[in-house]
């Protein structure tokens, strides 16, 4: 695994430079950051309200850029309630052609800092608060290194073919333990079961699942070269669609019922164990993931959640918690 030695440099010739295309997932109205290698995309299109899609349409052009959907092309955009943001991978996988394709999310982005060279761009506290509010789009993109050009020449100039998140601490226990606390253990024993029959050779990587202190790869989030991307989709929603019909997920709260969005975390880490093994040439980098705060609005209300909030001049003056 590459850790350390990166070259920062820009490439002078920009041309030589790969096509990245990081898919920024979005399901409601939120700060639009943008460039030509991050790309927003509704998730969910087909069953969005129009004022949504309005509201994001708008955000876009006020960011000079264009609003992606998940349900154009060959896609699963209706089953978004239950595969989150693998909507938009499917999607991309089937319609959009890159040399590395990525998934971000609107509120959780990759902190490039310390692989880029140098800061993002963005020193004192006071000028942070600042532009963090005039300009919160490209404050983000500058705050945390994500400029077009140093994304694609940090990849080429490394010759990378995955980037990961920094493994998320989940207390100590394993993996499997950590799904079971929180959702329906079946599922994934389902799962399980699925890549012993059908993914023989990957059985030793399922190990990593009953492994203490291992951390886990959280938030569906990557960049992948192009050879690796269609690789594991292929095997994700193999996978995926395999147990589904054994699955009651429409039966389900909104909330486990997004039951492929939270398995498919834990498959990517049986995923890259397994390509860790079979691909010990693989040169991958692993990055901190950050979760962006929403920035006040200057008048009015903002909702959060499950929360209400009424702003004036960026400062909140009333919260109300909606039953």
């Amino acid at each position: 695994m590459l850790q350390c030695g990166l070259d920062y440099g820009l490439q002078e010739g920009l041309m030589s430079l790969p096509n990245v295309k990081i898919f920024v997932c979005y399901h409601k109205p939120s700060r639009i950051f943008s460039n030509e290698v991050l790309q927003p995309v509704l998730v969910g299109a087909t069953n969005t309200k129009e004022e949504i899609v309005k509201r994001l349409e708008q955000l876009c052009k006020n960011a000079h850029t264009a609003l992606l959907r998940d349900d154009n092309g060959e896609n699963i955009s209706s089953l978004n309630p239950y595969f989150c943001e693998l909507t938009a991978m499917y999607w991309a996988w089937k319609n959009i052609n890159a040399d590395y394709y990525g998934i971000f999310h609107y509120r959780r982005v990759f902190n490039m800092v310390s692989v880029c060279g140098g800061g993002g761009g963005v020193s004192t506290r006071l000028f942070n608060k600042f532009f963090n509010k005039i300009l919160p789009q490209h404050f983000v993109i500058l705050k945390y290194c994500l400029g077009a050009n140093k994304i694609k020449s940090l990849i080429s100039n490394n010759n990378l073919d995955l980037i990961l998140p920094c493994l998320s601490s989940i207390e100590g226990i394993t993996i499997y333990k950590h799904y079971e606390s929180a959702h329906i253990k079946a599922d994934l024993d389902l799962a399980i079961e699925y890549i012993k029959q059908y993914y023989p050779d990957m059985r030793d990587s399922l190990k990593i699942l009953f492994m203490p202190h291992q951390g886990a790869y959280l938030a569906n989030m990557a960049i992948w070269k192009k050879e690796l991307f269609d690789e594991y989709c292929r095997w994700l929603f193999d996978v995926l669609f395999g147990i589904m019909d054994k699955i009651n997920y429409k039966e389900r709260d909104t909330y486990q019922a997004r039951v492929f969005g939270f398995l498919s975390e834990r498959l990517f880490c049986v995923w890259v164990a397994y390509i860790k093994i079979k691909r010990q040439d693989l040169k991958i980098l692993e990055v901190p993931s950050v979760m962006l705060r929403t920035p006040n609005k200057w008048f009015g209300w903002q909702q959060d959640g499950n929360k209400r909030k009424l702003f004036f001049l960026k400062i909140r003056i009333w919260k109300q918690i909606i039953a």
